[in-house]
């Protein structure tokens, strides 16, 4: 595992994802300001690593609201940041928060990979789309926590990670990652996932979210949409995985999420350009979704009974 970000006596180190998987270098974050331009120029990344990067924010400023609504506006469509956040607000020991904060994620994000390995078996094959591991989440990840636990019980498991254009993280991060941790994995383009299904390479989806809708509907990278299409069309099973963080109660569909729409540079043509960074998902494309507190299926989402214990 590869934590994203450390606290180090005062100071918020982050490690630079844009420069990986060519260089590991960390950046010290001496105030939110620095904290705020890392999360908006994508030097962290991922929605709960987002998220812990705001806690420690508030803890670099003098002035904690301040801080606070500038955190915000970094980044829109990610859940954790807001949750996080609104957490923060009232802390009278912001570190100690922050800290219990970063801590509780990790945990959580064993047992999402606790409840999702029970869909596995030997010899199957998983399809991640961007990065949902130790990068994007801390810990051991949300969608890469169930194949972490998996390959250190000496399951024979394969991964393909689609190659996420356009800043290309299943290729940069996801890659990375699993190659580190020796874990058998093959990069395929985005417009390979078709192939691959209708070939039988692939057993099972796997995906990470940034924002899931109170009636199950998410946001998440770019292209998840429609590798849901493809899962359905071929059958195959089509897991979220998050923390519970991640869902917003307040909100009732995903057509309610913002979309954060990024520069046109990214895509490195000079023409005109669309380049929405997330895409949403009907529920009624997902197999199912798996946050620390279990699995909860397509029908029990559809029947309102997507987070059981915050529904009371």
């Amino acid at each position: 595992m590869f934590e994203p970000l450390i606290w180090d006596d005062g100071v918020l180190k982050i490690l630079d994802q844009t420069r990986l998987p060519d260089e590991v270098s960390w950046i010290s974050c001496k105030s939110y300001l620095d904290v705020a331009l890392c999360i908006k120029e994508m030097k962290i990344r991922g929605a709960p690593a987002i998220g812990i990067a705001g806690a420690y924010g508030v803890c670099l400023a003098d002035d904690k609201e301040k801080a606070i609504e500038t955190l915000k506006r970094t980044r829109p469509t990610g859940r954790d940041l807001f949750y996080t956040l609104e957490r923060m607000k009232d802390s009278k020991n912001p570190l100690e928060l922050a800290k219990q904060i970063h801590q509780e994620l990790k945990e959580k994000n064993r047992k999402i990979g606790e409840y999702g390995i029970f869909l596995l078996y030997d010899g199957i094959s998983i399809l991640t789309h961007c990065n949902a591991g130790s990068l994007a989440c801390c810990g051991i990840g949300t969608a890469l926590a169930p194949i972490y636990l998996a390959h250190n019980k000496g399951m024979n498991i394969k991964v393909f990670a689609s190659e996420t254009r356009p800043r290309c993280q299943g290729a940069r991060l996801t890659m990375w990652e699993l190659e580190r941790a020796g874990i058998s994995s093959t990069l395929i383009a985005d417009t390979m996932v078709g192939y691959a299904m209708k070939n039988k390479l692939v057993d099972i989806v796997f995906v990470g979210a940034d924002r899931i809708a109170k009636n199950g509907d998410l946001a998440n990278k770019i292209g998840t949409y429609q590798i849901a299409i493809l899962s359905n069309y071929h059958k195959i099973p089509f897991f979220a995985l998050a923390p519970t963080s991640t869902i917003d109660l307040s909100i009732e569909d995903g057509s309610k999420i913002p979309i954060e729409e990024r520069s046109k540079d990214e895509l490195g043509y000079n023409v005109n350009c669309l380049n929405p960074a997330f895409d949403i998902t009907p529920h009624s494309l997902i197999t199912g979704i798996i946050t620390e507190e279990g699995i909860t299926r397509k029908k029990e989402v559809e029947k309102g009974l997507l987070m059981p214990l915050l529904w009371g």
